[in-house]
């Protein structure tokens, strides 16, 4: 995300929106919006009807694959 907030103004010339989708709680997001300072949407959907109306399938795989590990362990 960090990477998508460092070009936000590219982004809104190109007239797109980025929305940020979490399954998580509001709690949660809350949290992280103030740990990252997205300047983006973010909305809740614990019940991941977004995700199933895009057709997008939570995988463990993707979510901790190797290159993901890496990139958190040297972010850490």
């Amino acid at each position: 995300m960090a990477q998508v907030v460092s070009h936000h103004a590219q982004i809104q010339a190109t007239n797109t929106d980025v929305v940020t989708i979490s399954f998580g709680t509001p709690y949660w997001a809350h949290v992280w919006l103030q740990e990252t300072q997205s300047p983006f949407p973010f909305l809740v959907d614990p019940e991941r009807a977004a995700y199933r109306a895009y057709g997008l399938e939570a995988s463990v795989f993707r979510s901790w694959s190797p290159a993901n590990l890496w990139y958190y362990s040297k972010a850490v």
